[in-house]
């Protein structure tokens, strides 16, 4: 009986073995899928990446060509700064003289 106990024990070893390897085989499938999924998550990410890293270099481009051509407005002017001192001069005489053209009619509708 020692014989057939053994057998026994034996062949009950070697079926929890198969069981074990299948087992493992089904894990080991699964996480061949779980990183191929992964895998397509890094790609895509990777294209998204690469998208926005284009979208800011242009971004950049476009505030680079803004702040140049701020830079030519503040050269020319330069030349107009005098103008504009002249002007602002004069937007600041009118606006007394608007004032004491009002005062004076108030004066008259009091009278």
């Amino acid at each position: 009986m020692e014989v057939g106990n053994a057998r026994e024990i034996t062949e009950n070893a070697i079926i929890n073995e198969k069981e074990k390897l299948e087992n493992n085989l089904e894990d080991l499938r699964i996480e061949q899928e779980h990183n191929m999924f992964l895998e397509d998550i890094a790609n895509d990410y990777k294209k998204y990446q690469s998208v926005i890293i284009k979208q800011k270099e242009e971004q950049k481009n476009y505030l680079l060509k803004i702040f140049k051509y701020l830079n030519e407005i503040i050269e020319t002017n330069a030349v107009t700064k005098h103008s504009l001192g002249h002007t602002l001069n004069e937007q600041k005489r009118l606006v007394n003289e608007i004032k004491n053209l009002q005062d004076e009619l108030d004066n008259i509708n009091i009278d």
